[in-house]
């Protein structure tokens, strides 16, 4: 269905450097202004949605005299905690976040690395640049043991990839509690310190709030 000129809300992105996707769906419903952050005062005159495409970038808070309009403000990322602002907290602005949507891109990301690491990947691509063939054993990761620390959704999708491959997952959280459908048992993540030696892996998956903030660090791991 059409919209009429007079009807179309106007959404602000704001972009680092690539473009966000499917914008021209947008476009067929909306008046799209694309803007870097140092023109997003002029992009939200009069808009009604800030697609914020450059997900930690503060522009918003240094230019939030120039919101006036907003009704709503979406972040590409999962976590926002680093992005609130008090005079964005006591407004009347709905603010969204992308929780859930890049769950399995994470998990996989996180499996890579598993994976580099048992099967010595880059060793194997400097052993190609040298032209060289040289036979080796790398580890198996079927039955090794990992440990999430995070539960939420990105902790849960790379528990499911990994179990899927092989891997015996357990989880790390607020508090400690029966393991569930994706984690074999659930830590506190207090306790790190007492039970990262018992797994072969650790996967940090927690959001970065005050709470999390140096939740890992060198006594983390004993000698």
């Amino acid at each position: 269905m059409a919209v009429s000129e007079r009807e179309r809300p106007v959404v602000a992105v704001l972009y680092r450097e690539a473009l966000p996707p499917r914008l021209e769906e947008i476009g067929e419903l909306a008046e799209v202004r694309l803007t870097k952050a140092d023109g997003l005062a002029e992009a939200m005159d009069g808009a009604d949605v800030l697609y914020q495409w450059h997900s930690f970038s503060p522009a918003l808070k240094e230019n939030w005299d120039a919101a006036s309009s907003l009704k709503w403000v979406h972040v590409s990322a999962a976590g926002v905690s680093q992005l609130l602002f008090d005079d964005l907290i006591h407004s009347d602005v709905v603010y969204t976040n992308s929780r859930g949507v890049l769950s399995r891109a994470i998990a996989e990301f996180a499996l890579g690395f598993v994976l580099d690491m048992a099967k010595d990947a880059q060793g194997s691509l400097r052993l190609q640049t040298q032209q060289r063939w040289q036979h080796r054993v790398t580890r198996k990761i079927q039955g090794q043991r990992v440990l999430v620390v995070g539960t939420g959704s990105i902790g849960r999708e790379i528990a499911g990839l990994f179990r899927a491959v092989g891997l015996q997952v357990s989880g790390a959280g607020r508090s400690r509690r029966p393991g569930d459908e994706y984690f074999e048992e659930i830590h506190s993540s207090q306790d790190l310190a007492g039970i990262v030696q018992d797994f072969d892996y650790l996967v940090l998956a927690a959001p970065l709030t005050d709470e999390t903030k140096g939740l890992v660090d060198a006594a983390s791991f004993p000698p």
